[in-house]
């Protein structure tokens, strides 16, 4: 098991979405392992974009309920949401996610949600300007961000978003996923553009660096599994020892109370995920599923992490 500079295990998040997703034992397996498992939709003949608060209210409660039946995990801990395929609802998905945070009958859901749909424009891609850091949508920053898609004008109290800035390959192309790479022929060259992107993190205003992967990369490139593992050991064996791998719902937690190399304990990074319901005999299982924004994978008997977050925590807590 990879293990973080204070001791903890690597985590990832997974979004998981109903559409194809036939094996719910699998998500909870990670979960009771201390991964983090968000909710996810999904679209139906590309209708998220005309779709209704009261629409969206009804899809994220649904995946809710699948995921605390299906795969036991505790309601409290689904933290996270993301727009299925990155394709956001504007202003109807965070009004859904805000009403529902608010509205007397979703008491129950205890719900105080993060977003990760946003995907940063163009210029906010290049290589030379900073990444963004998660912020909240208690102002109107979108003429500044510019996003891809379909993106909310107005503001939204208490909803935190974890940006999406894309990955630039080998061929100075932009990507919102890795698996859309082009550059994918071989192990080194899938290496050096993670670590390039990451650099561009790392060298500048030091944001949580997100790797966005979904289960086809792993099933359509041979030497993915490798570079990534490369990657991310090589990332963990910094000799600044500033690098955790993390889970989006962890970074976000330090992010709102940051702390400085030395203030970080063992106790830091730590999941207190409550565990219950019955464990799966994952060798037996013969489907993965699809998690949308993910990749589930079992590789001799230890989890892949391939959803992460790479936190960098500097010895002044800045921002």
């Amino acid at each position: 098991m990879r293990k973080n500079p204070n001791g903890t295990p690597t985590t990832m998040t997974l979004f998981v979405t109903h559409k194809d997703t036939d094996d719910y034992c699998r998500a909870g397996e990670f979960y009771r392992d201390g991964h983090e498992i968000a909710v996810s939709g999904f679209d139906i003949n590309n209708t998220m974009a005309s779709l209704k608060r009261g629409d969206w209210e009804k899809i994220i409660m649904y995946q809710k309920k699948n995921l605390t039946k299906e795969a036991k995990i505790d309601e409290d801990d689904l933290k996270g949401m993301r727009a299925p395929d990155l394709k956001t609802g504007a202003d109807e998905q965070f009004k859904a996610m805000l009403h529902m945070s608010n509205k007397t009958k979703y008491k129950d859901c205890a719900w105080k949600p993060y977003d990760s749909s946003i995907v940063l424009g163009e210029k906010m891609a290049w290589r030379n300007t900073p990444p963004l850091w998660p912020y909240t949508m208690n102002y109107n920053v979108f003429e500044q961000i510019r996003p891809q898609h379909n993106h909310p004008v107005q503001c939204y109290d208490g909803v935190w978003e974890i940006p999406v800035r894309r990955f630039y390959d080998n061929y100075s192309t932009a990507h919102e996923f890795i698996d859309d790479w082009r550059a994918t022929e071989n192990e080194e060259m899938q290496y050096y553009t993670l670590a390039n992107n990451f650099w561009s993190h790392y060298s500048t205003n030091r944001a949580p660096f997100l790797i966005n992967a979904r289960t086809d990369w792993f099933k359509t490139v041979p030497t993915a599994e490798k570079s990534l593992k490369r990657f991310i050991d090589v990332v963990l064996a910094h000799k600044l020892k500033d690098v955790y791998v993390v889970s989006m719902d962890l970074m976000l937690d330090w992010v709102k109370n940051p702390k400085t190399l030395t203030e970080i304990t063992e106790l830091d990074f730590k999941r207190t995920t409550k565990r219950r319901g019955a464990k799966c005999n994952i060798a037996k299982l013969e489907s993965t599923g699809r998690l949308n924004g993910a990749m589930m994978l079992v590789i001799e008997g230890t989890v892949l992490f391939v959803l992460l977050v790479v936190l960098i925590a500097k010895d002044k807590a800045e921002g």
